[in-house]
């Protein structure tokens, strides 16, 4: 039964709490304000947080302004303007003064938006003026005014007679569409002549412009934005375990669900937006922010599988600064080491991304996480966001880490059923039968060259052949691999159908299984594909088709679309037998505004790249019917977001990459090197869903051409670190992946070392040794100096000792290890057969050890 809010001053705070924690919410607006952990009697809260996503409750009340003009209170300035992209030469301060000579400026209308009929600011990006000159009522002199914008998008400065009166700048939460209201001083007015009114518009992407309604009147007169909710009514399940409270936030009714998982100290809360007035009303993203929390007076932030590596202590953080990690996953904790415990909280979409911004607030720590969510909510419509988390954790560092785990539970995340056999010991070689990108794919030889290279994939130990994309693209004299016309024919420049079928049981005759490269991120306008399915293009808010990279963008999420693809994958698994499909762009398409989708725009995004690797997956098993033979679908993204898992056998270790190359960029000392890939990996492992395999890697067709790095890893890190990083993605847990050139320059005509007998040695020591194969890896129980990377492989009784020098002089490491191997008094370098005695152990320069008692 639902129960009204008692409002009235002193009302005892609304409780929702377990054996484990207790909340506390505002009896008035429904804030959250307290959050006691039972077990170490803390309070965790030290400020309220907001009962709503914090950018929803800005507003402004058409029928107020309206009602303010039309009974004199205020004047409208909407009308004729004059407009400029900024001069280059002249200061802010000259283009704002009221004796500036505008007159060559261009009339515009205000409001000065495309809904509104104007396109000067459509895809233009920068800086604009807009003045205009405004008479002022007689009977207003000596009083403070207001001046309301409505909204500017993205960002503005204003000026009154050239003095700047307010601005929203970057950082500001919908600073797009939120209103402005700013106050202009009595004495700044002037009533013996004309004031000018001058607003310096950025327009950061897409659209822009003033927005409106655009009006001036007395401050105590004219209303402004408004915020602040009202707790409607509140409700508690009947097992107690979950509390509904339903909020008003001026035109929106907002229920937020808190719910208890079981006894644990685990916290879940959805918010649900309904827009209750006449008129439809767009949702642009929501900021989902905690209260401000604080475990101890040593709180540290933890975004593990992300940079920034280790802890953030939260001290060091400059008082209402933010701190972002690399991810768009989401996942952060707030550790303390003196209290010996910490706090995770975690956002759980599958339609739009989620990522987390921790600001170091006055009385604590406020983690927010800022879902992308579009959609045009109609009267009486609503929608939901996904499911946020927090969850106490006590004990060690690991322990709160692992803590995630639950969380995991809770919504079911773990990898797919059906993968691979054997997966975590394969080995990937990413190529192209055309050739290398510094060829332009061009010159190598077809399948039949990629062909007679099998006998030195074999002598590497690679298993899994990924071929780059071979489907129709055009005639060869303007063309894209990843603008495929038709998925299912076989581009004749790299050979015919019957070559690759004679390459793929040339493959599968030396142990080595093939995958594809499937490309569902949309076909030129030309093709045949692309004038038959209109209806799966996305459009823009304009209802105008997208293009991403000169192509169409299709709907990752529209059904026909992920149909279509689906039985590429089978096709191709029934035809050429081919094991998986790394799937390109597979962190989603473009928001797509066709209402006819059924779906909200941004379900597009991370929704849609979820929904076609599932469809191709699906197609993929569909197509590999024998009884045993399971798949591997890797999605190509880079966002480091866990929900990919849930349909993923393989996923890119994109943020591992990210930070080599930000070691590198830094000329960080080899003793930073080892500790942070140690610390990153170790990090990564407790933070990951249950069967959760990385593909490790060092460079890849786009690192080596057009973005992140732009050359080879030997031109990037030196010949010897790039063999090095190299054999460490070999060594530690995962999938290694080796890309066409790295092992042999020759292959696109560069000049150096063949490496590939080294290649073939360390997958060798890998497949001998099943702690190396399959085993765990544990990043933390093994520990060397003198920039040594270290860590401990294990299966079963066996156990190997994984070191991998940073450090390009030759040093004498010395090992800090578990109690188990304490004992040792020999090893055996696994991989040259040297025996080793205990104690300091001899490093050549970037040198590569595989240890074992």
């Amino acid at each position: 039964m639902a129960i009204m809010a008692d409002v009235a001053a002193g009302a005892a705070p609304i409780v929702l709490e377990n054996d484990a924690v207790a909340l506390r919410f505002d009896p008035a607006g429904g804030a959250w304000t307290g959050w006691l952990d039972k077990r170490s009697g803390r309070e965790l809260v030290k400020a309220p947080g907001p009962g709503v996503p914090a950018d929803m409750v800005s507003w402004l009340e058409p029928r107020l302004v309206q009602a303010a003009l039309r009974d004199g209170r205020a004047v409208s300035l909407e009308g004729t303007w004059l407009y400029t992209r900024e001069p280059k030469a002249e200061a802010h301060e000259r283009l704002a003064a009221p004796d500036f000579d505008d007159a060559g400026w261009t009339p515009t209308p205000v409001p000065s938006v495309p809904e509104a009929g104007d396109r000067r600011l459509k895809d233009q990006i920068g800086a604009f003026w807009y003045r205009t000159r405004v008479e002022l009522p007689g009977a207003w002199k000596g009083r403070d005014l207001a001046l309301i914008l409505g909204a500017v998008d993205d960002f503005d400065a204003t000026y009154f007679n050239g003095r700047r009166i307010g601005s929203v700048e970057e950082g500001t939460p919908r600073h797009w569409e939120i209103p402005r209201r700013y106050v202009i001083p009595s004495s700044l007015a002037r009533f013996d002549g004309p004031n000018v009114l001058a607003i310096r518009v950025i327009n950061a992407a897409y659209s822009g412009g003033i927005a409106g309604p655009v009006c001036i009147g007395p401050l105590d007169e004219l209303p402004g934005p408004q915020t602040g909710t009202q707790l409607v009514a509140h409700e508690r399940s009947a097992d107690g375990r979950s509390l509904t409270l339903t909020l008003r936030s001026g035109p929106l009714h907002i229920s937020a669900v808190y719910a208890l998982h079981g006894d644990a100290a685990l916290i879940s809360r959805r918010f649900t937006v309904e827009n209750i007035e006449g008129r439809r009303r767009i949702l642009r993203g929501a900021a989902c922010a905690s209260p401000d929390l604080r475990i101890g007076d040593d709180d540290a932030l933890i975004f593990p599988d992300a940079l920034p590596v280790g802890d953030r202590a939260v001290e060091n953080v400059p008082p209402g600064a933010a701190v972002r990690p690399s991810s768009q996953d989401g996942l952060v904790y707030l550790w303390s080491a003196a209290a010996k415990g910490g706090l995770g909280a975690w956002l759980y979409s599958e339609d739009e991304y989620a990522p987390v911004t921790a600001v170091r607030a006055e009385a604590g720590t406020r983690l927010i996480h800022n879902q992308g969510i579009l959609a045009p909510l109609e009267p009486r419509r609503s929608e939901s966001l996904g499911r946020q988390f927090f969850w106490l954790a006590h004990g060690s560092r690991d322990d709160v880490l692992r803590s995630v785990g639950a969380v995991f539970r809770a919504v079911g995340l773990q990898a797919p059923p059906g993968g691979l056999e054997k997966l975590r010991e394969r080995v990937l070689y990413c190529g192209h039968p055309g050739g290398m990108p510094e060829r332009q794919y061009r010159g190598y030889g077809g399948f039949k060259a990629l062909r007679e290279y099998v006998p030195t994939l074999k002598t590497m130990g690679v298993d899994v052949l990924w071929l780059l994309p071979i489907f129709e693209h055009g005639d060869g004299t303007k063309w894209n691999l990843y603008s495929p016309f038709d998925h299912f024919r076989i581009s004749p420049l790299y050979g015919t159908p019957e070559e690759l079928g004679e390459l793929a049981r040339a493959a599968r005759a030396a142990g080595i299984e093939l995958m594809f490269d499937l490309v569902p991120h949309g076909p030129p306008d030309h093709t045949p594909l692309g004038k038959a399915h209109p209806e799966w293009v996305c459009l823009d808010e304009a209802g105008k088709p997208t293009y991403v990279w000169s192509q169409l963008a299709f709907d990752n999420a529209h059904p026909g679309w992920r149909d279509y693809m689906g039985r590429v994958a089978e096709h191709h698994a029934r035809t050429f037998g081919i094991v998986g499909a790394r799937v390109d762009v597979a962190a989603g398409s473009p928001p797509n505004w066709n209402p006819a989708t059924g779906y909200r725009p941004s379900h597009s995004t991370l929704g849609g790249g979820l929904a076609m690797n599932r469809a191709i997956r699906e197609g993929l098993l569909a197509g590999r019917t024998s009884a045993g033979k399971g798949v591997i679908l890797l999605p190509e993204e880079y966002t480091g977001c866990r929900v990919f898992y849930r349909d993923a056998d393989l996923t890119y270790d994109a943020q591992l990459f990210f930070l080599m190359v930000e070691l590198q960029e830094k000329k960080a000392s080899p003793r930073a090197w080892a500790e942070s890939l140690q610390r990153f990996l170790h990090d990564q492992s407790l933070t990951l869903p249950p069967g959760a395999i990385k593909m490790r890697w060092t460079a890849n067709h786009d690192t080596v051409s057009w973005t992140f790095q732009k050359r080879r890893t030997r031109a990037a890190y030196g010949f010897e670190r790039a063999r090095a990083l190299l054999a460490l993605c070999c060594l530690i847990d995962g999938v290694p992946m080796i890309y066409q050139g790295e092992e042999d320059p020759a292959l696109y005509g560069g000049q150096g070392e063949s490496i590939v007998a080294d290649v073939a040695r360390l997958i060798a020591c890998r497949r001998r040794l099943p702690a190396l194969a399959r085993g765990t890896a544990d990043y933390g129980a093994v520990a060397a100096s003198d920039g040594v990377f270290a860590c401990l492989r294990t299966e079963g009784p066996q156990q190997a000792v994984v070191l991998v020098s940073l450090n390009p002089a030759s040093v004498r490491t010395r090992l800090t290890l578990p109690p188990a191997l304490v004992s040792v008094r020999h090893w055996k370098d696994e991989l040259n057969g040297e025996a080793l005695p205990s104690g300091e152990i001899p490093m050549a320069g970037h040198g590569v050890r595989v240890l074992c008692p």
